[in-house]
């Protein structure tokens, strides 16, 4: 009979070691911008595949006025 493998338990003094897994704000801001532009990407086609890009371009319309009422 194959012995089982035994994994060591919290309990039994086995350390757990947060701070490898733990990620800075910028890397963190990071992840989140690139997740958040892949979802803008998907989406952005799937506007242009079903409603021939009317939102897509509406919001690109959107963002040029805002960057103009800031000075861009």
């Amino acid at each position: 009979m194959p012995a089982l493998a035994v994994l060591p338990h919290p309990a039994a003094g086995a350390v757990l070691n947060f701070r490898s897994i733990v990620q800075t704000r910028s890397a963190t801001m990071l992840r989140g911008i690139a997740i958040a532009l892949f979802g803008m990407g998907i989406f952005s086609q799937l506007d242009r595949a079903l409603f021939y890009g009317r939102h897509t371009d509406a919001a690109l319309r959107l963002m040029r006025e805002i960057g103009r009422g800031f000075g861009l």
